[in-house]
């Protein structure tokens, strides 16, 4: 990763890849979504923000290795988390992140709010149910990957019904998905989707009601993976929790990189 420096994080013997901006400035952590390219982050960072982004590769993704597959879960991501910022920020820092880096980063604040000043929540697709009915085409796609070599799995998902509703209600969210067979190696994006869609962040509403901290989510309309509800519900539930409503990529990247920056920016400037 250009302009990155890769720190050390050992976590039971497994090396997990963890990086930060070569820059001064108050930390921010933000992480990446289920199968995404870790500089999904980097990305939709606003170049005019004084903090200095911090990002853990989750195990499986990136250059971080899988590991023992049985522990891929949310609470082990968000213990990786908790471990990188107690070793390399030390003080309390703006955690965040998209789609699955966002119910990380909400079990990191229940569960040690004394690392979190602020929070960010991009496009969440969990609230507190595991195994919840918007995630249920990647465990679909993780069945099939793991009984059929990926041409063969790409077609049955497409003639599945699953397949139809998304075609006929969110066509972005088709197209995304359709990436999964292309990513390698097949075996592991398989395990990925399917403990990881299957979990939950292991935390009740009371929990997240709990959270004092200034909270961000970013929302979009046409997305059957990340459901405006799930928004809707975060913002009624953590107090004073604020919402904002970008451009979907899948309609239009550009503005939602400006969308998302803009968000980000305004809300960032508040713990510099």
């Amino acid at each position: 990763m250009d302009n990155y420096t890769r720190l050390p994080l050992l976590r039971s013997g497994q090396e997990v890849a963890a990086y930060r901006a070569n820059r001064q400035g108050p930390p921010l952590v933000f992480q990446h979504g289920l199968c995404a390219d870790p500089l999904q982050t980097v990305d939709v960072i606003p170049p005019d923000t004084l903090h200095c982004h911090h990002l853990m590769h989750c195990r499986g993704h990136g250059t971080s290795e899988p590991g023992n597959t049985e522990q891929l879960s949310i609470a082990t991501y968000a213990d990786d988390l908790i471990a990188f910022i107690d070793q390399h920020i030390q003080t309390p820092c703006v955690v965040g992140g998209i789609s699955m880096g966002s119910a990380i980063s909400l079990r990191v604040a229940v569960k040690r709010p004394d690392l979190v000043s602020a929070l960010i929540l991009a496009r969440p697709a969990w609230f507190t149910n595991p195994a919840p009915e918007n995630l249920q085409p990647l465990v679909e796609i993780a069945q099939h990957l793991a009984n059929h070599e990926a041409s063969e799995a790409k077609r049955r998902f497409l003639d599945s019904q699953s397949a139809a509703i998304l075609r006929q209600s969110a066509p972005g969210n088709l197209t995304s998905l359709l990436n999964m067979f292309e990513r390698k190696p097949h075996s592991i994006t398989s395990q990925l989707l399917g403990r990881l869609a299957k979990d939950g962040p292991g935390i009740n509403t009371k929990e997240i009601a709990g959270i004092k901290v200034p909270t961000l989510i970013i929302a979009n309309g046409d997305d059957y993976i990340h459901p405006m509800l799930l928004a809707d519900n975060l913002t009624a539930t953590i107090p004073g929790a604020k919402r904002v409503v970008i451009t979907s990529k899948t309609v239009d990247e550009a503005a939602y990189v400006t969308g998302f920056r803009t968000a980000l920016s305004g809300f960032l400037k508040n713990f510099q």
